[in-house]
């Protein structure tokens, strides 16, 4: 029989994990090297609010990138703070930008693993 190439697992994507910094940073005075984050937590609010605090950031719309880094950047900060109360987006936004390159790979991750999933849930028929 020959193997069928099987829909991507959730657990593919770590919806819980650490971020290793690869640079110095500083959290309420304490130099912190990872950040725990967890995407599980976030809620409809949490999204919301990622939205707000990326309008309040973003004056003007002029480049569609920087309004994607700035969204995800913003999810990623309420994830972090699921983990680290005290770590909010204004933290995040002080991170260097290999480290704030790697907080967005796994943001977008979070969005590509929950878009992947829904494309391979489909409704099954009652004769299987």
């Amino acid at each position: 029989m020959a193997n069928k190439k099987q829909a991507p697992k959730k657990d593919e994507f770590q919806m819980a994990g650490v971020l290793k910094l690869r640079n110095n940073f500083f959290l309420d005075g304490k130099l912190v090297t990872e950040l725990p984050y967890d995407f599980d937590e976030l809620t409809a609010e949490d999204m919301v609010e990622a939205d707000k605090e990326r309008t309040e950031r973003i004056q003007s719309i002029a480049w569609v990138q920087s309004v994607d880094m700035t969204s995800l950047l913003c999810v990623f900060a309420r994830a972090v703070a699921y983990k680290l109360p005290n770590c909010d987006v204004q933290d995040i936004m002080r991170l260097k930008a290999r480290d704030a390159f790697d907080a967005v790979k796994l943001a977008r991750g979070f969005f590509t693993a929950n878009e992947e999933l829904e494309e391979s849930e489909e409704p099954k028929s009652s004769a299987e």
